[in-house]
């Protein structure tokens, strides 16, 4: 994902926040056999992993977790 792609002018987060999240982001379509030309899907997980970070969720791992078991939930 190209880190800011899914930002829009609003959102601020720091270096560590940004890259957390990229990894989560990275984990998650990866775990959830997101295909990298699934914009859509993509996109979903993207906004979600965004949400979470301005609720004050940053770590990569939590992240990546929280949306895995909502997908699961979902399903």
């Amino acid at each position: 994902m190209q880190r800011g792609s899914y930002l829009n002018d609003e959102a601020a987060f720091d270096a560590d926040a940004t890259n957390a999240m990229g990894r989560a982001f990275e984990e998650a379509c990866s775990a959830l056999q997101i295909p990298f030309l699934d914009i859509s899907g993509r996109s979903a997980i993207a906004t979600r992993i965004i949400d979470l970070a301005r609720t004050g969720v940053i770590d990569a791992e939590a992240i990546r977790d929280r949306v895995l078991e909502e997908a699961r939930q979902s399903a």
